[in-house]
């Protein structure tokens, strides 16, 4: 794949992959995974990823209500770049009485998100990375995004493990134009005005003005906050998890 000249965008292009080249060669793939959700973000990393390490090993932390088109891209795009990919799911998605009682008759994403993001993304993410003894990430986090997000830096350090963020000082145009001049594909709720896309039930239609991820849970008291996945340290226990997704909530 051939990455095309960008104007305003090079500069910020050639540190990502110069940053992303750094970290694989420290690592040299050991233990070492990027994340994505197929969003706007995780297209552009991804993207950059690929450009030298096209059989980069990605995860995709798959929750249950996902917008179809997001379903959709993933198929899509698994095919198209023939993705080195794991999915990550909760282990309670088989449990028919748990998802009746103590998820869909509660309606638990709308009556108690934090937990509802614990169960289908945390939790999860958590086992495989112990599972897989995984010891450092990307992901596609940016601190223009909110202002919780302002805190991290490109390389975010947890105990053990290591958090890394090439395109952290990207904008939320700077995206667009990289997403518009490689052509990549994107979820159709964009083009409807959704400027941030995660589960359909706790996803919304935004302002221009406002901050990028007020249509995130803008209907409980998670409002533009985000699941915990970024906060809480893949290889602690529940306690430390708790503690961390309490701590990454409080406004």
């Amino acid at each position: 794949m051939k990455l095309l000249k960008v104007n305003s965008l090079d500069i910020k292009t050639e540190k990502a992959l110069k940053f992303i080249n750094d970290k694989i060669r420290k690592h040299n793939f050991d233990n070492m995974i990027a994340l994505t959700s197929f969003g706007k973000d995780s297209l552009v990393m991804m993207s950059l990823i690929r450009h030298e390490h096209p059989d980069f090993k990605f995860l995709w932390i798959k929750p249950p209500y996902l917008p179809e088109s997001i379903l959709n891209l993933a198929k899509e795009l698994q095919t198209a770049w023939n993705l080195n990919l794991d999915i990550a799911e909760s282990k309670h998605l088989k449990d028919k009485s748990f998802m009746e009682n103590v998820v869909e008759k509660p309606n638990l994403p709308k009556t108690n998100p934090e937990n509802c993001c614990s169960i289908f993304k945390v939790e999860p993410m958590m086992r495989y990375c112990q599972e897989h003894n995984v010891k450092a990430w990307f992901s596609g986090l940016r601190s223009t995004e909110s202002e919780k997000r302002r805190i991290y830096t490109d390389e975010w350090k947890q105990g053990e493990f290591v958090k890394y963020h090439p395109i952290l000082d990207w904008t939320e145009w700077e995206i667009w134009r990289y997403i518009a001049c490689h052509n990549l594909p994107v979820a159709k709720e964009y083009c409807e005005g959704y400027r941030s896309l995660g589960c359909k039930p706790c996803s919304f239609v935004g302002t221009t003005k406002g901050a990028e991820r007020e249509g995130r849970w803008a209907d409980t008291a998670l409002i533009g906050l985000g699941c915990g996945i970024h906060c809480v340290c893949p290889l602690g226990n529940e306690e430390e998890m708790k503690k961390a997704l309490r701590e990454s909530h409080e406004v």
